[in-house]
């Protein structure tokens, strides 16, 4: 299945959220919602915080790269409260070919939404939509060492793991070496 056609999947709606395609109009949404959050935390888990990546230019540049008619691997998708249009999560789908069969994401909640299962809720109707909608095999996904919340959303998700890596990423809080920890979900039909 290629871009075009997994585009025209969303908007999807779970109780809570409304997932949909981040466009370049959303840049002042992402990018509140990533000042909003305690940049150290992001900074901490997020292989793109980097002082451009934490940047509204860093935010342009993401939203041109993955809208562009070029970009047929990329995907960003972001989740809104269905109610207020509030941030909640950004994530994505990046593939390795293109026909989106082998997908790796990932996801970072916005200030005030941990702990809710908002995370969990917006991954699970991703990955629903995904099994049930597209020729997807696999999905995977990441986190480093020691981040906890992304370790138990895998695990509930239904990822497996795969591999770790060790002292593969450094920090863009303290420029420590961290594990990296890979998982994969092989999506059945």
């Amino acid at each position: 299945m290629k871009k075009e056609d997994i585009l025209k999947l969303f908007p999807i709606e779970t109780e809570r959220l409304r997932l949909r395609v981040a466009t370049l109009d959303d840049n002042r949404l992402i990018q509140d919602a990533k000042e909003a959050v305690d940049g150290d935390i992001l900074r901490l888990w997020m292989s793109w915080s980097n002082d451009e990546g934490m940047s509204m230019l860093g935010t342009v540049n993401y939203l041109n790269m993955v809208s562009s008619p070029q970009n047929k691997r990329n995907i960003a998708l972001l989740a809104v409260d269905k109610l207020t249009g509030e941030h909640v999560l950004s994530t994505g789908l990046d593939a390795e070919d293109d026909d989106f069969q082998v997908i790796a994401t990932g996801w970072w909640l916005g200030h005030g939404h941990e702990g809710k299962g908002l995370a969990y809720e917006g991954m699970r109707g991703l990955l629903d939509m995904m099994s049930l909608n597209t020729d997807c095999q696999k999905m995977t996904a990441a986190y480093y060492e020691g981040n906890q919340r992304s370790k138990s959303l895998m695990h509930r998700l239904g990822f497996q793991h795969v591999n770790t890596t060790h002292k593969t990423h450094r920090c863009h809080l303290d420029g420590e070496m961290m594990d990296e920890y890979e998982y994969k979900l092989e999506i059945r039909k």
